[in-house]
């Protein structure tokens, strides 16, 4: 569902783009274990799809998933073969300078460490409070509607203990969480972080 979520965001936002996706596995469960797995053979797989997707010539890698993006180097893996990848986590380095205290709602603990790490690298004195709800993704996944999941996971009170923290935005750490970004937005004051439209603007300078 990432990766259709993806295909749809860059159609929406460039019509003259023709997107040519590929599944990394099959179902957030097995995505779960392909991150956690050993690094051998989340080269082998990532490397079989970016040859396969080079020998139709293209050049342009949008990797549309937070946690898959934590789980493997795919920028130090793009420089090495000379493309243009674009990641959740490029954009999230950027955050670094502009907040202090970062609020992370993401699908994993991975993606949360990876998060952070990366925040900390740019800003040492940077604190990150991080939440890890692999539910959110199957409850999206099964479509229930944003404002349900809000009152079934009791959402205003998790926000408001993220205020209570001192955070100064919510990063959505998981492609999948935008489907209710409208829904938790109601919910809470602190600005709510989708890094698609940066990874967009990113994608779109690598091409030129």
């Amino acid at each position: 569902m990432d990766t259709q979520m993806g295909v749809d965001y860059l159609r929406v936002k460039d019509p003259s783009l023709e997107p040519f996706y590929y599944n990394v596995s099959p179902t957030p469960e097995d995505q779960h274990v392909f991150q956690y797995g050993n690094m051998e053979t989340k080269r082998r797989v990532v490397t079989g799809i970016f040859e396969d997707a080079e020998s139709k010539g293209i050049r342009d890698f949008f990797i549309y998933c937070n946690s898959l993006s934590a789980a493997f180097d795919f920028e130090a893996f793009g420089k090495e073969r000379g493309v243009n990848v674009v990641t959740p986590v490029m954009v999230y380095r950027k955050l670094a300078g502009r907040y202090t205290r970062v609020a992370v709602i993401a699908a994993n603990a991975l993606s949360v460490y990876n998060i952070e790490q990366n925040i900390e690298k740019m800003n040492p004195n940077s604190d990150v409070i991080g939440i890890a709800v692999r539910d959110f993704v199957r409850k999206v996944e099964r479509g229930m509607p944003p404002e349900e999941m809000m009152e079934h996971f009791r959402m205003a009170g998790l926000v408001e203990f993220l205020e209570h923290t001192g955070a100064e935005c919510v990063i959505l750490g998981c492609t999948h969480f935008p489907y209710f970004k409208d829904a938790l937005q109601k919910l809470t004051r602190l600005p709510l972080i989708d890094p698609a439209d940066e990874m967009y603007e990113m994608l779109k300078a690598g091409m030129e």
